[in-house]
């Protein structure tokens, strides 16, 4: 898959990270790695961001990364899953969104920390970062 974006800033897409089988969730590297340049393959420097946006396809019709999602997504830290109720940062219905946002410029986020769960098959979500 093309790379869209910078993973050193300012924005980055990891593009539609689709659920195959519900429960068992998704990094957000699915698509795209969330190292930087920097680093070496031994040690990798995962990207840090200020912002991540996520954002569950909703309406009719659709192909690809827009098909409408049948049921809810679920962002989630890494290690959890749809079922594990602390684990559940967002839920998100078909066509709603959610931002990871922090106010200040530190970067205090790490996509590699995140993964997307699904109630089923085949659906998914966006998802961009901010990099500053």
């Amino acid at each position: 898959m093309a790379v869209f974006g910078n993973s050193t800033g300012p924005v980055y897409c990891f593009g539609r990270i689709n659920i195959v089988t519900p429960g068992t969730p998704v990094a957000l590297n699915q698509n795209v790695s969330t190292n930087t340049a920097f680093g070496t393959s031994a040690n990798p420097v995962t990207m840090r961001c200020n912002e991540i946006t996520f954002k569950a396809p909703g309406g009719t019709g659709g192909s690809g990364g827009n098909v409408a999602n049948v049921g809810n997504v679920y962002v989630c830290y890494k290690g959890g899953n749809r079922t594990i109720q602390n684990s559940v940062i967002c839920d998100l219905q078909p066509g709603q969104g959610y931002v990871l946002s922090s106010a200040g410029l530190n970067s205090p986020f790490d996509p590699s920390n995140f993964v997307v769960d699904a109630d089923n098959g085949g659906d998914g979500c966006r998802v961009s970062a901010i990099v500053v």
